[in-house]
């Protein structure tokens, strides 16, 4: 019962992973694979994408049922008012590369 009892520490070099000896992929002393991630965390991670997607969802139906009146607009307040739809657009396609990012990390 003096046996040494091993750590999990996946940063400590000293400790080589059983597995590297018969995983090729795996370079000899590497360390330890990393303990399992947090299924709570992954599930309140999952619930947030969900609400974001939600979100985006919502915006979307919304802006294709704007039915504003016909108004005459100057081509340089056409100019402006495609400036301001670039932006939003660009604003839009930023938060969802973000949850893409974040649902890819989790995967």
């Amino acid at each position: 019962m003096n046996a040494k009892k091993s750590s999990n520490n996946p940063f400590n070099s000293n400790q080589t992973n059983t597995q590297s000896a018969s995983n090729p992929h795996l370079p000899s002393g590497f360390p330890e694979l990393l303990p399992p991630l947090d299924q709570q965390q992954l599930k309140q991670n999952d619930d947030l994408i969900t609400q974001g997607d939600a979100i985006i969802a919502k915006m979307d139906a919304l802006i294709a049922t704007i039915d504003l009146p016909a108004i005459k607009l100057s081509d340089s307040e056409k100019t402006q008012l495609d400036a301001q739809r670039q932006i939003q657009q660009t604003q839009i396609e930023d938060i969802k590369a973000q949850l893409e990012a974040l649902q890819g990390g989790l995967q």
